[in-house]
């Protein structure tokens, strides 16, 4: 395998993670780079092939269901954000049917990024933290949510920051580790020589 094959390896997932990173850091500013997702889950389709063949099947089967369904939730998320985009914008409609296919997606887009990154911790071929980062990342995320929720909604005051409301911040920390790990993994693909079974 040439160098240069071996460096595209991880450009996608790099490329992926660094859009997610613009996005969740710079929204504050230009709410349009919400936007930066969109080409981020596009990217995610090939950063799950690369880093999966970048394992040389030491992944196993978990492996490979975990890239068919990461692939399939990336694609579902892709194609509804354009589709939202396309009934609000243009049709200027807002169906109830898309936050149901929203939701669907991902739970198939969680799945997949939990047994993908399993999967690429056993490998061991990868970083082996990073990997594990990144299949817990959006589960923390959701489960840093679920619990600045019910502290809202028993009254209980934040230890953290009193009078302020946590609420979605679970959010910010679950998809920072996310990307933050796909472009570590992405990084030490395109950097690491290669190890053929």
């Amino acid at each position: 395998m040439t160098d240069d094959a071996r460096g595209a390896n991880g450009s996608a997932a790099v490329a992926a993670g660094s859009l997610i990173l613009v996005a969740l850091v710079g929204h504050p500013v230009a709410d349009r780079l919400w936007l930066a997702l969109v080409p981020a889950a596009a990217l995610m389709v090939l950063a799950a092939r690369d880093l999966h063949s970048w394992q040389a099947g030491r992944d196993g089967m978990l492996g490979v269901v975990g890239t068919l369904v990461l692939q399939g939730g990336s694609l579902l998320l892709l194609l509804l954000a354009l589709a939202n985009a396309i009934t609000t914008t243009l049709l200027r409609l807002e169906p109830a049917w898309t936050a149901t296919l929203d939701t669907s997606s991902a739970w198939v887009f969680l799945l997949g990024v939990i047994l993908f990154g399993t999967a690429a911790a056993i490998a061991g071929v990868l970083p082996r933290g990073s990997a594990v980062a990144f299949a817990a990342s959006i589960p923390v995320g959701l489960t840093l949510d679920a619990v600045a929720d019910r502290m809202a909604a028993s009254g209980l005051v934040s230890v953290i920051a009193p009078g302020t409301f946590l609420s979605g911040v679970g959010f910010y920390v679950g998809l920072g580790i996310f990307g933050f790990s796909l472009m570590r993994l992405g990084l030490v693909a395109r950097r690491a020589p290669r190890r053929l079974s």
